[in-house]
């Protein structure tokens, strides 16, 4: 199968595409396939060009991977971001990057598959994309999941102290950047007590 948005003597054909859907409110193209090993390094970089037909759109974005098929398989599930002011007209027909894109393309399925931003694939869950490698950040998952809850902290310890009349309570908390809404700092309260009332 030949990658329509790349000519196969400039590119080797690398995996396949086989869903897409394009998100409003993150702003973005997500595509999802198949990679070889050796093909992650390299999208991992984030400068991507989508091929519809024979129309390139550039973007910048964020790539992460997982185990797929049986165990020792030289491939990788991926899931791909690709930052798009608006969805392009068509089906994306390959995949590559800015820095190696007369070496591959990842070439889309004859059968892929366009999804609804209302309504992902049941597998295209927070889980799975705070799992990928490296994962996506939570702000994106957000935006790509708008029911998803982001997790703020977690408690690691408490016990109830009778001479303070309250709880003792540690653990960590996620700060977001008020700027661009990313959580940059997990900070540690071990140690620190934060005193409520007795229940």
């Amino acid at each position: 199968m030949q990658a329509h948005g790349a000519s196969p003597d400039r590119a080797e054909e690398a995996g396949r595409l086989e869903l897409f859907g394009f998100s409003a409110r993150a702003g973005g193209l997500v595509i999802a396939g198949r990679v070889p090993r050796r093909v992650a390094d390299e999208l991992a970089s984030g400068e991507f060009i989508v091929h519809f037909g024979s129309e390139e759109v550039p973007g910048s974005g964020c790539a992460g991977f997982y185990p797929r098929g049986a165990a020792g398989e030289d491939s990788l599930g991926a899931i791909v971001f690709v930052a798009l002011a608006e969805r392009p007209r068509g089906r994306p027909t390959a995949l590559t990057t800015q820095a190696v894109k007369h070496r591959f393309a990842v070439p889309a399925h004859d059968a892929i598959r366009e999804f609804a931003a209302e309504a992902p694939p049941k597998w295209l869950a927070a889980a799975l994309l705070q799992r990928v490698n490296p994962p996506f950040p939570g702000v994106l998952i957000e935006a790509l999941l708008p029911d998803w809850a982001r997790p703020t902290g977690i408690v690691d310890a408490m016990a109830y102290d009778a001479a303070l009349g309250g709880w003792l309570i540690a653990g960590s908390v996620a700060l977001p950047d008020f700027a661009d809404g990313e959580t940059v700092l997990r900070c540690s309260l071990a140690g620190i007590a934060q005193v409520l009332p007795a229940l």
